[in-house]
């Protein structure tokens, strides 16, 4: 039961009336949020932006190597090993292949060593771009629910062009997703830049 709470999702309580199943396990997470908490030095006042920069990099680097160590010689850190497939994109997808609920070590490394690399490249540049990163990068909550809209979004519409549902009620029900994405996309971007004109007509109005 303890190690369902820790670090395999599953069922932790299963009786006729109620059912209590772990999805997200406590252990991998809190590693990465205290690996956060752990860099979060590096980021003073004080602290030299090219010694910053120099250690995100060789953590990040740090990360990918292990990976290729242990993912390549099929060590540690997943419990799926890879194989050789009939193609080398086969082979390179089953090498790829990593679990991420709960997440295995082999997926943390490949995610945070990216992550490390990235934050190590955008650490001393100021642009546009980098300024809607960092804009966006301080709301993490609202990132992760546009992108769960965007996914039901793009979703949907690949059952409409498809027309893989051939039932009107499982279509109309894919439309009313579409307007809900369409409407929350509308009003967070009106809380977000409420000055702007342009959005003082929402994008979508139409009934499912």
């Amino acid at each position: 039961m303890l190690w369902t709470i820790l670090h395999d999702r599953g069922v932790l309580i299963a009786g006729d009336s109620v059912t209590v199943k772990i999805s997200y396990p406590t252990l991998p997470w809190v590693g990465v949020i205290l690996c956060g908490y752990g860099i979060g030095p590096l980021y003073g006042s004080d602290v030299d932006p090219k010694l910053r920069t120099t250690r995100l990099f060789q953590l990040g680097a740090a990360c990918l190597a292990l990976l290729l160590v242990i993912r390549g010689f099929n060590i540690y850190g997943e419990t799926l090993p890879w194989t050789t497939g009939e193609t080398p994109v086969d082979t390179l997808m089953s090498m790829l292949n990593y679990t991420k609920y709960p997440p295995s070590l082999d997926f943390l490394l490949l995610t945070l060593g990216i992550a490390f690399l990235l934050m190590s490249w955008l650490d001393t540049r100021n642009n546009p771009a980098t300024r809607v990163l960092q804009t966006f990068g301080q709301a993490p909550m609202f990132i992760y629910a546009f992108l769960s809209g965007a996914t039901q979004f793009l979703e949907a519409v690949s059952k409409i062009l498809s027309h893989e549902n051939d039932d009107t009620t499982e279509i109309n029900e894919d439309k009313r997703v579409l307007q809900f994405v369409f409407m929350s996309s509308y009003q967070s971007a009106k809380v977000l830049q409420p000055g702007k004109q342009a959005l003082d007509t929402p994008p979508f109005t139409g009934t499912a």
